[in-house]
């Protein structure tokens, strides 16, 4: 059967020239990361990432690295989709928090991909402040600062993925702390939106 596959959101602002970006505390070929660039009969990493890689979010920025992007192997079974996508997309990559507060990305392309399923839960970091993963609120204020210097726009995905598999664990503190963790990226996308004067910000 002929099927019209129908552009998404962030496809349409990519041909209107806008700058975009996707970043979320959880992989980037989950469910919410990925439905925005990837046309996909179910939810599967292996289908989703190379649609990711041939449409080049500006900024693309989460955990993942070793459950879907980068995993060790011999021959077939090995994975680096993280190359392909810094080959494809001219990105600077950054590994930590420290190597994103201090990217440039002067190709206005920036990427972090890095740990497991998720970013370190909130809770967490309170017992480890020497964690060097970057918080929500700081990939938003990146990816912002990367994405705004493009004079057509640009579209901003921002996912607070943690709080689902917080609550997903019952866990109601861990959930509480992501949520916060969340308001906090929200204000740092509404005081640019505030300043900008020309920005829509949807929660």
């Amino acid at each position: 059967d002929d099927v019209t596959v129908l552009p998404t959101n962030m496809e349409a602002a990519q041909d209107k020239g806008m700058a975009t970006g996707i970043l979320s505390s959880v992989y980037l070929c989950d469910a919410t990361p990925g439905v925005w660039l990837a046309h996909a009969p179910r939810r599967s990493c292996s289908i989703i990432i190379p649609q990711q890689i041939d449409r080049c979010p500006d900024v693309f920025l989460g955990p993942g690295e070793k459950v879907a992007y980068q995993r060790g192997g011999k021959g077939k079974n090995r994975v680096d989709y993280i190359t392909d996508l810094v080959e494809n997309c001219n990105y600077e990559q950054v590994g930590n928090a420290a190597e994103l507060a201090a990217a440039q990305a002067p190709n206005d392309r920036l990427l972090g991909i890095w740990g497991g399923y998720t970013l370190m839960y909130t809770i967490d970091r309170q017992n480890d402040p020497s964690i060097n993963t970057p918080t929500l609120a700081e990939m938003t204020a990146k990816a912002i600062e990367v994405l705004s210097r493009d004079p057509d726009g640009f579209f901003l995905v921002v996912e607070g993925g943690a709080i689902d598999w917080m609550a997903h664990n019952k866990d109601i503190a861990g959930t509480a702390r992501d949520v916060v963790a969340f308001d906090e990226a929200i204000e740092v996308a509404y005081d640019f939106a505030k300043a900008d004067g020309n920005t829509a910000v949807i929660v």
